[in-house]
């Protein structure tokens, strides 16, 4: 059990993955968080820095519930959200004792927004908490 994002342009966005991560179920078109100590939203939350609610929530514009299935990123937002992901990352890449696929899994995010902002593609996310 847990947070599982999916993106969907018609159809869900292939499961592309991003290029020397091997260490991640994670791909370009799927994001998952366990709801356990080791979920990456739990680790975030241990490190004060923003998590996946966080980061999508600012892409979206409103703040992500598990009322609703689906979330319109709104291309202008994803500044913002590529932002709250770089801070993320800045913070987890200096915890040198942090398992590598969290440090991937917001790698992943990251060319998530970029490729969303860049291409327009897959902006709706299917949210399953």
């Amino acid at each position: 059990m847990g947070l599982d994002i999916l993106r969907y342009h018609a159809i869900p966005v292939e499961e592309r993955c991003v290029n020397g991560l091997e260490h991640n179920l994670n791909n370009l078109g799927y994001l998952r968080s366990s709801y356990n100590e080791r979920g990456f939203n739990n680790v975030c939350r241990a490190h004060n820095v923003p998590d996946l609610y966080d980061i999508f929530s600012a892409a979206v514009g409103y703040q992500i519930t598990g009322d609703h299935y689906y979330h319109e990123v709104v291309r202008e937002n994803i500044p913002k959200a590529l932002e709250l992901a770089r801070q993320t990352n800045w913070e987890l890449s200096k915890d040198e004792t942090l398992d590598m696929q969290y440090k991937e899994e917001i790698t992943i995010v990251m060319c998530m927004l970029y490729e969303m902002q860049r291409s327009g593609y897959g902006l709706l996310l299917g949210w399953s908490a």
